[in-house]
């Protein structure tokens, strides 16, 4: 974990001399910092993590303060989206940012996104997960440039205030026992209709044709709200291939064993079955060619200079509980916003594929993300 030793909330809230070359909002957070902080920092290390003290001099703030004013436009087509959101108390303000590859015009061009609920009040740890949808935007007056804020509505007060809007839950149902998000369902759902439905409907059986049935009904209804939800395939499916696990799986070696009988049983003439039959085995052939992917965030935390304590929290004692920091808003709640926010544009103008940034439960913690990358 990368720490970065920064100035105290202390230093940042005083004000005693306005610097020669700073913006009103530098001086009033950084100003008594140049004043009452003058060693020059260093890079340190440990076994479990490095630290990078932070130069406290002008240079440095100089350097801050024009990351900060930094206009990205000339050098990417790569825009930041900070998503914000009523949390669960109703009055408290969160956000995060997201990146987008190209300017939008219209909430509609947005993907939706997701957070964690939990840690805002607006749903249980087994099931935190809520979706945001973009209702409007409006340009960034903080960042400027083409970058913009978007207004959110989450799933789940849709969910509480209109009984009849869309989900995906498919945790109940045996087929979909590993969909833990609504990317995972919508792949297993694809999965489950055109092999279950569609397969199973072809049979003469009729106990197969009812349980085909069954199961394409339920598939169906899952990617009718997957399309109202307007979810993107391409950009959410999370393939499960696996060889091994798809061949060990009982669920598949079921499906291989009937229609091997049904193959035995028919005399080997039925064309039918022998077509069932090459279609599961070409399944898991081509479960283990498909690949997997993944994302990378790495956290970090943000440290005092003066007393090596984390930044946000009272030297020496600890802060308040967990709740109101995880993206949070203000400056009673989101510690060392400038940081992160210069750290953002400087990856986006360097040409660093980053995802996006936002605020972690801890006071002082960040976290920023990388997109999702796909490996073989």
């Amino acid at each position: 974990m990368a720490q970065i030793l920064a100035p105290s909330a202390q230093w940042q809230m005083g004000i005693s001399k306005r610097l020669t070359d700073a913006t009103p909002l530098t001086t009033k957070m950084w100003g008594s910092l140049v004043l009452k902080q003058n060693k020059k920092g260093a890079v340190k290390s440990s076994v479990k993590f490095g630290v990078f003290a932070v130069k406290s001099d002008n240079s440095t703030i100089n350097r801050l303060e024009q990351m900060l004013n930094l206009d990205v436009t000339p050098y990417t087509d790569k825009i930041i989206a900070e998503y914000i959101w009523i949390g669960g108390s109703g009055i408290d303000v969160r956000s995060k940012s997201r990146t987008i590859s190209k300017p939008v015009e219209h909430p509609s061009e947005l993907p939706k996104w997701n957070y964690d609920g939990s840690s805002t009040g607006q749903a249980p740890g087994e099931d935190s997960e809520v979706i945001l949808y973009p209702q409007a935007i409006f340009k960034d007056p903080f960042r400027g440039g083409n970058n913009i804020l978007v207004f959110i509505i989450a799933d789940k007060l849709l969910r509480s205030e209109d009984k009849s809007f869309p989900s995906v839950d498919c945790r109940d149902s045996a087929d979909c026992d590993r969909v833990y998000s609504l990317a995972q369902a919508q792949c297993v759902s694809r999965v489950n209709y055109w092999l279950y439905g569609r397969r199973f409907c072809l049979l003469p059986h009729r106990s197969l044709f009812s349980w085909g049935w069954i199961h394409q009904r339920r598939c169906h209804a899952i990617l009718g709200s997957l399309r109202d939800n307007d979810e993107k395939v391409d950009d959410y499916a999370i393939p499960r291939g696996d060889w091994f696990e798809y061949v060990s799986s009982p669920h598949y070696l079921a499906e291989i064993v009937i229609y091997g009988g049904l193959v035995v049983a028919s005399g080997f003439s039925d064309i039918t079955i022998w077509l069932l039959f090459g279609f599961v085995v070409a399944n898991l052939v081509f479960a283990a060619a498909e690949t997997q992917r993944y994302g990378i965030e790495q956290e970090y935390t943000l440290l005092q200079t003066n007393v090596k304590w984390p930044l946000g929290w009272p030297a020496g004692g600890y802060p308040g509980p967990q709740g109101p920091y995880y993206c949070g808003v203000g400056a009673d709640k989101s510690f060392g916003r400038d940081i992160s926010d210069a750290h953002y544009k400087a990856c986006l103008y360097a040409g660093i594929n980053i995802s996006g940034t936002n605020g972690e439960v801890m006071p002082g913690q960040v976290s920023f993300s990388s997109p999702s990358y796909f490996t073989s």
